[in-house]
């Protein structure tokens, strides 16, 4: 089986400062992490828009992973950028500057043959946009979604309507607490669950691993262990593209189908965060993925 993905997100050019480097302009964006991580899985169609400075090799790389781009316009102007700097721990970044580009002004069109996929996945983005691609969706069955503390603060109202609307609902630690003011990480998640979420609360842990909260069991995952975390931009998105890429792939959503995605979503981001931007995916391997997986069933195991 299968199914394609559909992916609205953003394609990036990302500046970063890590303690182990620093990179200027190089491919990011949360489409291009979710799609290029459910590559491995399935067929990923990106949903975006790129500016006149987009490079021909980041369009190479999207192609050799099989990557539809049919959907992605490329506009007058900037390809969306973005500047930060991580210190020692990798959970905590100083967002230095963001420009919109052609992203500001940019509302999703989806092509006719495109409507009718089962699966998506909603990136960061503005609420509004994301339901507007949500009205142009014709038969939908999965739909996950993200967002960040920029659109909860400004549109909370716009984010209760959009989540009686999805499966799985995204969040940092950070942003589910913040979102449903609770201190306490199982009582934010339990709390968003009740706002409508069709299936699953996702809380996103970092180095500390993650939460799933669903109608009927709450499963925690360690996060795979890693010696260096060169860049963690992208590991969010990447563990999004796991997660759906294993379901569409399978074309099951049921309890035991969701606690295995939520494995191969903790792999597909440790993987990322290896290297810097979307370099790892370069040379990674599908073998990689499966051998890494056992690794981490043999330390969950007991």
């Amino acid at each position: 089986m299968n199914n394609e993905i559909l992916i609205f997100g953003s394609l990036a050019f990302d500046s970063v400062q890590t303690p182990f480097g620093k990179r200027k302009n190089i491919l990011g964006g949360s489409a291009t992490h979710a799609a290029i991580s459910a590559s491995y899985f399935t067929t990923p169609i990106i949903v975006s828009a790129v500016g006149e400075d987009f490079l021909d090799e980041h369009m190479q790389l999207l192609k050799k992973n099989k990557i539809n781009i049919k959907n992605l316009e490329r506009k007058k102007g900037k390809t969306f950028a973005w500047e930060a700097r991580y210190g020692n721990n990798p959970n905590e970044r100083e967002v230095l500057a963001t420009y919109e580009n052609v992203l500001k002004d940019y509302s999703p069109s989806l092509l006719p043959e495109h409507k009718k996929t089962k699966y998506v996945f909603l990136a960061n983005n503005s609420p509004a946009s994301q339901i507007m691609l949500l009205d142009q969706l014709e038969s939908a069955e999965f739909v996950i979604w993200d967002t960040m503390t920029f659109w909860i603060d400004k549109y909370t109202d716009q984010i209760l309507k959009i989540l009686p609307r999805v499966d799985i609902a995204l969040f940092n630690d950070f942003e589910a607490m913040h979102f449903s003011k609770e201190t306490n990480l199982i009582k934010a998640g339990k709390k968003i669950l009740s706002k409508g979420v069709k299936k699953g609360v996702v809380i996103k842990k970092g180095e500390h691993g993650s939460f799933l909260f669903t109608h009927s069991f709450t499963l925690h995952l360690p996060a795979y262990p890693l010696e260096e975390v060169k860049d963690p931009t992208g590991a969010g998105d990447s563990f999004a593209g796991g997660l759906i890429g294993f379901l569409a792939k399978t074309g099951k959503v049921d309890d035991n189908s969701l606690k295995k995605a939520m494995a191969y979503g903790t792999i597909m981001a440790s993987l990322t965060v290896e290297e810097f931007g979307a370099d790892r995916f370069k040379k990674l391997k599908k073998k990689d993925i499966y051998k890494r997986l056992r690794e981490l069933k043999k330390l969950i195991k007991f």
